[in-house]
C-alpha cells in the first residue's frame, strides 16, 4: 500500500488491519458492536453516531497503519482534543503526549485557558479535571498539554512519531498554519515520521472548490514548510471514492455533503 497514494475502496474494505483497528477503538470506547445495517436508516432518519467521527473511521486506522509505531516510542498527537487516537496509541504501548486548546466542552473554560496562555500562566490543576476524567474512563494516562500547535513547549527532537489528524485546515491565517507545521517538524526526532491528514477538496468537473479545504498547492506548501521528505510522491486523485460515495448515498435518509481527505507521511 503506497503512502501518499490513494487507497482504493476495495482495499480499504478487505484489509483486515483497518477493521481490526476500528473494532479495537470501539471496544476501548465502549461502543456497542452492532451490524452497520441496523443504523443506516433509523426512525429519526439519522445515522447513528458511533463516537469516532464519521471521517475518522478512515483516518484513524490509516494513521495507525502508516505510523508504523513500536511500543515504547514517544508519540505526539497534536490537536487531539478528546480524540480516541491518543488513548489507543497509549494502550498499544506508546508513551503518548497530546496537545490542544479545545480539550473541554465549556466555551467559557476554553476562553480562560486561551487567556492564561497569552499571559504566560500555566492552567491550574483543577481546570484539567475533564482530561483526568477521560483518563480514568479509558484507564490510560496521556501527557496532555493545553497549548496551541503553534507554540509547543516540548524540546527539539522529542518524539519518534508526530500525528495531526485533520487539524491544520482549522488553523488560520497562513502564517499561523506555517508556524504550526514548523513546530511539529521541530519536535520530531531525526528519522521520525510525521503523519498528517488534511481535509481536501479535489477540483473535478462539476465540483466547486470549498473555502478552507486544501488544494494540491496547499499540500505542497505544507511539505515545504515542514522541511521533511514525503515517503512517496503525493498523488492528487481520489480514485474510485467519488463513485463509491454516490452509490453509498442511497442508503441514507438525510442527504450529506462529502469531501476528500489527503493523507501524508513525512520523514525527517
Amino acid at each position: 500500500m503506497s503512502v501518499c497514494s490513494v487507497i482504493s475502496v476495495d482495499e480499504f474494505e478487505r484489509d483486515p488491519r483497518f477493521r481490526k483497528i476500528l473494532g479495537d477503538m470501539h471496544a476501548l470506547m465502549g461502543v456497542p458492536d452492532h451490524p452497520l445495517g441496523r443504523h443506516c436508516k433509523t426512525g429519526h432518519g439519522r445515522l447513528r453516531r458511533a463516537e469516532i467521527e464519521g471521517g475518522k473511521h478512515f483516518e484513524y486506522p490509516w494513521a495507525v497503519v502508516h505510523g508504523d509505531f513500536q511500543p515504547g516510542m514517544r508519540v505526539l498527537d497534536a490537536g487531539c482534543g478528546r480524540g480516541v487516537l491518543q488513548y489507543y496509541l497509549a494502550r498499544m504501548g506508546c508513551r503518548v503526549s497530546g496537545c490542544d486548546l479545545d480539550g473541554f466542552r465549556s466555551r467559557k473554560l476554553l476562553r480562560i485557558h486561551r487567556l492564561l496562555h497569552r499571559l504566560g500562566i500555566a492552567p491550574a490543576p483543577d481546570l484539567t479535571s475533564r482530561l483526568r476524567k477521560n483518563a480514568r474512563y479509558f484507564g490510560i494516562e496521556v501527557d496532555y498539554h493545553i497549548e496551541p500547535m503553534q507554540a509547543l513547549s516540548w524540546p527539539d527532537a522529542a518524539f519518534d512519531r508526530v500525528y495531526s489528524i485533520s487539524v491544520l485546515e482549522h488553523i488560520q491565517p497562513l502564517d499561523e498554519q506555517k508556524r504550526a507545521v514548523e513546530q511539529l517538524a521541530r519536535v520530531l526526532k531525526p528519522g521520525g515520521k510525521m503523519i498528517l491528514t488534511l481535509d481536501y477538496a479535489e477540483k473535478t468537473a462539476g465540483r466547486e472548490s470549498v473555502p478552507g479545504l486544501f488544494q494540491p498547492a496547499d499540500v505542497e506548501r505544507v511539505i515545504g514548510w515542514s522541511g521533511l521528505r514525503p515517503v512517496e510522491p503525493p498523488v492528487y486523485d481520489s480514485g474510485g471514492w467519488a463513485d463509491y460515495l454516490i452509490k453509498l448515498a442511497q442508503f441514507f435518509d438525510v442527504p450529506s455533503g462529502s469531501y476528500s481527505v489527503f493523507t501524508l507521511v513525512l520523514q525527517k
